[in-house]
Protein backbone atom coordinates (compact mmCIF):
# COMPACT_ATOMS: atom_id res chain seq x y z
CA UNK A 1 0.00 0.00 0.00
CA UNK A 2 3.10 2.26 0.07
CA UNK A 3 2.26 3.54 3.54
CA UNK A 4 3.82 2.95 6.94
CA UNK A 5 1.69 0.90 9.30
CA UNK A 6 1.11 2.85 12.51
CA UNK A 7 0.14 1.23 15.80
CA UNK A 8 -2.86 3.15 17.14
CA UNK A 9 -3.50 1.10 20.30
CA UNK A 10 -1.75 -1.61 22.28
CA UNK A 11 -3.54 -3.89 24.73
CA UNK A 12 -1.21 -6.22 26.62
CA UNK A 13 -2.10 -8.72 29.32
CA UNK A 14 0.12 -11.11 31.25
CA UNK A 15 -0.67 -14.73 30.32
CA UNK A 16 2.16 -16.76 31.81
CA UNK A 17 1.11 -20.41 31.93
CA UNK A 18 -0.67 -22.06 33.64
CA UNK A 19 -3.53 -19.66 32.95
CA UNK A 20 -7.30 -20.08 33.01
CA UNK A 21 -10.35 -18.12 31.86
CA UNK A 22 -11.67 -15.94 34.67
CA UNK A 23 -8.28 -15.60 36.37
CA UNK A 24 -7.20 -12.03 37.27
CA UNK A 25 -3.97 -10.91 35.58
CA UNK A 26 -2.10 -7.63 35.13
CA UNK A 27 -2.70 -5.63 31.94
CA UNK A 28 -1.66 -2.38 30.22
CA UNK A 29 -3.66 -0.50 27.64
CA UNK A 30 -1.79 2.13 25.59
CA UNK A 31 -3.62 4.83 23.64
CA UNK A 32 -1.01 5.03 20.91
CA UNK A 33 2.26 3.24 20.33
CA UNK A 34 4.69 3.22 23.28
CA UNK A 35 7.44 1.85 21.08
CA UNK A 36 10.42 3.59 19.50
CA UNK A 37 9.76 3.34 15.76
CA UNK A 38 8.16 6.79 15.85
CA UNK A 39 9.69 7.99 19.11
CA UNK A 40 8.03 11.13 20.42
CA UNK A 41 8.24 13.44 23.42
CA UNK A 42 6.46 16.51 24.78
CA UNK A 43 8.58 19.15 26.50
CA UNK A 44 7.31 20.14 29.93
CA UNK A 45 10.10 22.42 31.15
CA UNK A 46 12.63 22.95 28.36
CA UNK A 47 10.61 25.43 26.26
CA UNK A 48 9.22 28.66 27.67
CA UNK A 49 7.28 30.83 25.26
CA UNK A 50 5.07 33.87 25.68
CA UNK A 51 1.89 33.67 27.73
CA UNK A 52 0.01 35.31 24.86
CA UNK A 53 1.09 34.96 21.26
CA UNK A 54 1.51 38.12 19.20
CA UNK A 55 2.83 38.73 15.72
CA UNK A 56 5.72 41.21 15.52
CA UNK A 57 4.94 44.51 13.82
CA UNK A 58 7.60 43.71 11.25
CA UNK A 59 10.52 41.36 10.79
CA UNK A 60 13.13 41.74 8.11
CA UNK A 61 14.56 38.53 6.70
CA UNK A 62 16.68 39.94 3.93
CA UNK A 63 19.20 37.10 4.21
CA UNK A 64 18.36 33.88 2.38
CA UNK A 65 20.48 32.11 5.00
CA UNK A 66 18.27 33.35 7.83
CA UNK A 67 15.12 32.42 5.92
CA UNK A 68 16.40 28.91 5.22
CA UNK A 69 17.53 28.28 8.81
CA UNK A 70 14.24 29.60 10.21
CA UNK A 71 12.26 27.48 7.76
CA UNK A 72 14.00 24.26 8.88
CA UNK A 73 13.62 25.25 12.53
CA UNK A 74 9.87 25.74 12.10
CA UNK A 75 9.63 22.42 10.23
CA UNK A 76 11.30 20.74 13.22
CA UNK A 77 8.76 22.31 15.58
CA UNK A 78 5.95 20.85 13.47
CA UNK A 79 7.27 17.27 13.57
CA UNK A 80 6.21 14.73 16.20
CA UNK A 81 8.83 11.97 15.66
CA UNK A 82 12.07 12.93 17.39
CA UNK A 83 14.13 11.50 14.51
CA UNK A 84 12.58 14.06 12.15
CA UNK A 85 13.08 16.88 14.63
CA UNK A 86 16.75 15.99 15.05
CA UNK A 87 17.38 15.85 11.29
CA UNK A 88 15.62 19.16 10.53
CA UNK A 89 17.35 20.90 13.43
CA UNK A 90 20.71 19.63 12.22
CA UNK A 91 20.07 21.06 8.75
CA UNK A 92 19.31 24.43 10.35
CA UNK A 93 22.47 24.07 12.46
CA UNK A 94 24.69 23.54 9.43
CA UNK A 95 23.19 26.55 7.66
CA UNK A 96 23.79 28.75 10.71
CA UNK A 97 27.29 27.36 11.22
CA UNK A 98 28.29 28.17 7.62
CA UNK A 99 27.10 31.75 8.15
CA UNK A 100 29.03 32.17 11.39
CA UNK A 101 32.61 33.23 12.00
CA UNK A 102 33.49 29.86 13.55
CA UNK A 103 36.01 28.11 11.34
CA UNK A 104 38.41 25.28 12.13
CA UNK A 105 41.10 24.93 9.49
CA UNK A 106 44.16 22.76 9.07
CA UNK A 107 47.20 23.10 6.87
CA UNK A 108 48.32 20.23 4.72
CA UNK A 109 50.56 17.64 6.36
CA UNK A 110 52.62 15.17 4.41
CA UNK A 111 51.23 11.68 5.00
CA UNK A 112 54.74 10.25 4.72
CA UNK A 113 56.79 12.43 7.08
CA UNK A 114 54.07 14.37 8.92
CA UNK A 115 55.62 17.78 8.22
CA UNK A 116 53.26 20.72 7.76
CA UNK A 117 53.33 22.46 4.39
CA UNK A 118 51.81 25.90 4.90
CA UNK A 119 51.93 27.05 1.27
CA UNK A 120 52.05 25.48 -2.14
CA UNK A 121 55.75 25.36 -3.22
CA UNK A 122 54.80 26.39 -6.78
CA UNK A 123 52.09 29.08 -6.49
CA UNK A 124 52.45 30.09 -2.86
CA UNK A 125 48.74 29.68 -2.04
CA UNK A 126 47.85 28.49 1.44
CA UNK A 127 47.16 24.79 1.88
CA UNK A 128 44.65 25.39 4.69
CA UNK A 129 41.35 23.56 4.31
CA UNK A 130 38.16 23.78 6.35
CA UNK A 131 37.55 20.85 8.66
CA UNK A 132 33.77 20.72 8.45
CA UNK A 133 33.17 18.21 11.22
CA UNK A 134 35.45 20.02 13.68
CA UNK A 135 33.90 23.36 12.68
CA UNK A 136 30.39 22.10 13.48
CA UNK A 137 31.58 20.72 16.80
CA UNK A 138 33.25 24.03 17.67
CA UNK A 139 30.07 25.92 16.70
CA UNK A 140 27.96 23.76 19.03
CA UNK A 141 30.50 24.13 21.84
CA UNK A 142 30.42 27.93 21.48
CA UNK A 143 26.91 27.85 23.00
CA UNK A 144 28.11 26.25 26.21
CA UNK A 145 27.55 22.60 25.28
CA UNK A 146 29.92 20.25 27.09
CA UNK A 147 32.56 18.28 25.21
CA UNK A 148 30.79 15.03 26.07
CA UNK A 149 27.44 16.27 24.74
CA UNK A 150 29.14 17.57 21.59
CA UNK A 151 30.62 14.11 21.08
CA UNK A 152 27.21 12.46 21.62
CA UNK A 153 25.50 14.86 19.21
CA UNK A 154 28.09 14.23 16.52
CA UNK A 155 27.84 10.49 17.00
CA UNK A 156 24.05 10.59 16.69
CA UNK A 157 24.30 12.82 13.65
CA UNK A 158 25.75 9.82 11.85
CA UNK A 159 22.24 8.34 11.59
CA UNK A 160 22.10 10.42 8.40
CA UNK A 161 24.57 7.88 6.98
CA UNK A 162 22.72 4.89 8.45
CA UNK A 163 25.28 4.39 11.22
CA UNK A 164 22.68 4.37 14.04
CA UNK A 165 20.84 1.05 14.04
CA UNK A 166 18.34 1.95 16.79
CA UNK A 167 18.73 -1.27 18.68
CA UNK A 168 16.88 -1.53 22.01
CA UNK A 169 18.11 1.30 24.21
CA UNK A 170 19.75 3.28 21.39
CA UNK A 171 16.87 5.73 21.12
CA UNK A 172 17.01 6.69 24.79
CA UNK A 173 19.56 9.39 23.96
CA UNK A 174 17.46 10.89 21.19
CA UNK A 175 15.16 12.96 23.42
CA UNK A 176 17.87 14.67 25.51
CA UNK A 177 20.08 15.26 22.46
CA UNK A 178 17.21 16.80 20.49
CA UNK A 179 16.62 19.19 23.40
CA UNK A 180 20.25 20.30 23.32
CA UNK A 181 20.22 20.71 19.55
CA UNK A 182 16.96 22.70 19.64
CA UNK A 183 18.41 25.04 22.26
CA UNK A 184 21.56 25.66 20.21
CA UNK A 185 19.67 26.34 16.97
CA UNK A 186 17.20 28.63 18.74
CA UNK A 187 20.01 30.62 20.37
CA UNK A 188 21.87 30.93 17.05
CA UNK A 189 18.68 32.04 15.28
CA UNK A 190 17.87 34.65 17.92
CA UNK A 191 21.37 36.02 17.55
CA UNK A 192 21.04 36.23 13.77
CA UNK A 193 17.58 37.85 13.94
CA UNK A 194 18.48 40.30 16.69
CA UNK A 195 16.14 38.86 19.33
CA UNK A 196 17.27 39.51 22.95
CA UNK A 197 18.55 36.32 24.57
CA UNK A 198 16.46 36.88 27.71
CA UNK A 199 13.15 37.16 25.83
CA UNK A 200 10.90 34.26 24.75
CA UNK A 201 11.18 31.80 23.30
CA UNK A 202 13.66 30.53 25.89
CA UNK A 203 14.79 26.99 25.25
CA UNK A 204 16.97 25.23 27.79
CA UNK A 205 19.18 22.24 27.11
CA UNK A 206 17.63 20.12 29.86
CA UNK A 207 14.15 19.66 31.24
CA UNK A 208 11.37 17.21 31.89
CA UNK A 209 9.69 15.53 28.92
CA UNK A 210 6.86 13.02 28.79
CA UNK A 211 5.80 10.50 26.17
CA UNK A 212 2.46 11.51 24.60
CA UNK A 213 1.14 7.95 24.66
CA UNK A 214 -0.96 7.62 27.82
CA UNK A 215 -1.60 4.22 29.34
CA UNK A 216 -3.98 2.52 31.75
CA UNK A 217 -2.81 -0.33 33.93
CA UNK A 218 -4.18 -2.67 36.55
CA UNK A 219 -5.73 -6.11 36.65
CA UNK A 220 -8.60 -7.66 34.77
CA UNK A 221 -10.12 -11.06 34.17
CA UNK A 222 -8.70 -13.35 31.49
CA UNK A 223 -11.24 -13.89 28.68
CA UNK A 224 -11.56 -16.47 25.92
CA UNK A 225 -10.29 -13.91 23.38
CA UNK A 226 -7.08 -13.52 25.40
CA UNK A 227 -6.30 -17.24 25.18
CA UNK A 228 -7.40 -17.96 21.61
CA UNK A 229 -4.14 -16.63 20.06
CA UNK A 230 -2.13 -18.87 22.39
CA UNK A 231 -4.13 -21.92 21.37
CA UNK A 232 -3.76 -21.06 17.69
Amino acid sequence: MSASVEIEQVNAIETTRPVEIGEAREFHFFGGSPFGQFQRAIDMQAVRGRLYGAFPSSIELASSTDRAALRWFVKALGMQPLHDQFLFLWIALEILCDASSVKVEQRYRSPRCGHEIANCPKCGMTTSILLRGDTLKAFIASFGVSDEDVRRLWKFRQMIHGAIRFAPGTGEELGPLTQILRAVVAAALKGRLGFPADEPPQISMTGLTIHPSLSLGGTRVISVDDLDPLVA
